[in-house]
């Protein structure tokens, strides 16, 4: 398994032995998904002290070749090593069919870009209350981008808090 060195930026060393608890695994287009849950209490970052009781997640991407390890290096993308720092398009997307585009919530979303090149869309699939999109870049690289899977944005918000207003009257 690949253990970054540097996570959001910071330099980190992982305790001998550190192994995460697997949350989940499913296909998707082809690609064994696995989320993992690993303890903070397994890594220590250079000049930072934090609480014992806390976690990352990461992902295992495997296809017939090979299994590539997705950790948030930068930004709130999962990739993997060797990718590039990741940016992103800010686009208005309707909901797909979940093949040809992500069926997701219709507002603002984060489509991976590597090198002034977009990834297209795989796939998507749930671990518990998370929704997982899988994307791949022209040069073969992983990105997953996750979102709660009850997400709300603003205006739907204001419109449900409106409707049980109204039902009070």
């Amino acid at each position: 398994m690949d253990l970054p060195q540097i996570l959001f930026g910071l330099p980190v060393r992982w305790r001998s032995g550190a192994q995460p608890t697997e949350l989940g695994s499913t296909v998707v287009a082809g690609f064994h998904v696995r989320m993992l849950r690993w303890e903070l209490h397994d890594l220590h970052f250079e000049d930072l002290q934090l609480a014992p009781a806390g976690h990352l997640i990461s992902f295992d991407v495997a296809d017939s070749k090979s299994v590539r390890s997705l950790f948030q290096r930068r930004g709130i993308f999962y990739h993997e090593a060797g990718t590039s720092r990741l940016t992103q398009l800010m686009k208005k997307l309707l909901q797909g069919d979940g093949v040809s585009a992500p069926k997701w919530h219709k507002c603002d979303r984060h489509w991976p870009v590597e090198a002034d090149v977009a990834f297209e869309f795989v796939g998507q699939c749930y671990f518990n209350t998370r929704v997982v999109y899988l994307f791949r870049h022209p040069s073969s690289h992983l990105a997953i981008f996750t979102d709660d899977v009850g997400r709300q944005d603003a205006e739907e918000h204001y419109r449900e808090e409106d409707g049980r207003l109204r039902t009070r009257e």
